[in-house]
């Protein structure tokens, strides 16, 4: 999982999100503007029912959506975010979570 979280360290606001990938309750994987570099787990093949969040404390608008992604031997599912940032000045936010998800086969 990658997010493209454009907000500076030493930023005076905490409304960045948190994006985060979680199954059954449980979080699989988290980024926030401090660990920006993807993250890797391990996924048994089968059927999964994912949970992807981008989580904000401050902000108030937390947003999740459901995918169901049914994993065959040796594939890999992406999930790239861009989370809302209201106080990015530099370069424009988008209006709203931005999340490209897939599986890719070796």
């Amino acid at each position: 999982m990658f997010a493209e979280i454009r907000e500076p360290l030493r930023s005076l606001t905490y409304k960045a999100g948190v994006v985060s990938l979680w199954e059954n309750g449980i979080e699989l994987c988290s980024r926030s503007r401090d660990t920006k570099l993807p993250k890797f787990v391990e996924l048994p093949p089968g059927a999964h029912r994912f949970e992807f969040k981008v989580l904000r404390v401050r902000a108030g608008k937390s947003t999740s959506f459901q995918k169901a992604v049914d994993l065959k031997e040796g594939q890999i599912l992406v999930a790239l975010c861009d989370p809302v940032q209201s106080n990015v000045f530099y370069r424009r936010s988008p209006d709203a979570d931005t999340w490209e998800v897939g599986v890719v086969s070796p």
